[in-house]
């Protein structure tokens, strides 16, 4: 009877990147299981088009196995990843000659710290989750208040519902996103 394929997982994160820069296929694969699903929500939160944020995620990691042997020198993987996915975004949309609202929202700089842009990077993540799961008028609105830059009297005349209407629509929304945030803050702290 064939032995089941035990495989091996990483606690250290130097390990792992040590073993991805050695050309390790099941390092690099653990890797991928361990972020994939977040960074492509993440793509998804900049790009807002599933397949657009499917195709950038598998590019990130594309290049991460192409450039592996830079790995043991990053200090913080998490930033790494989400700095590298934020910028591929960024230069994706760019190229389609879209804004992108997400970075006044961040207003990142280089000097941010990498921990401080990973927990960043987390929280929008966590925002982004939350909006998506909205029912559909709040998550609308919001969308309109928030990225589209409208004000609650423009919304309601394009929705035809009262200002009163968006205004509890956003309260709703911004309920849930206060309540995930506090929850992701007793996660990630």
């Amino acid at each position: 009877m064939p032995q089941p394929v035990i495989r091996m997982k990483y606690d250290c994160t130097y390990t792992l990147q040590r073993r991805i820069a050695d050309g390790d296929e099941d390092a690099f694969r653990d890797l991928f299981d361990r972020y994939f699903d977040r960074v492509l929500q993440f793509m998804y939160g900049f790009t807002h088009d599933r397949s657009m944020a499917e195709d950038l995620a598998q590019e990130l990691f594309i290049k991460l196995w192409c450039h592996r042997e830079l790995l043991p020198d990053i200090r913080s993987l998490n930033a790494y990843v989400y700095r590298a996915a934020r910028n591929i975004a960024i230069n994706a949309l760019r190229g389609q000659g879209r804004s992108v609202s997400l970075t006044k929202i961040l207003d990142l700089k280089e000097s941010v710290l990498p921990d401080d842009l990973y927990y960043a990077l987390e929280k929008q993540l966590v925002i982004d989750l939350t909006v998506e799961q909205l029912p559909e008028r709040p998550r609308q609105i919001f969308r309109m208040s928030r990225i589209e830059g409208l004000n609650n009297e423009e919304i309601a005349r394009r929705l035809e519902i009262t200002v009163k209407t968006v205004e509890n629509h956003l309260n709703i929304a911004l309920k849930r996103i206060r309540h995930a945030l506090r929850n992701c803050n007793t996660l990630f702290w």
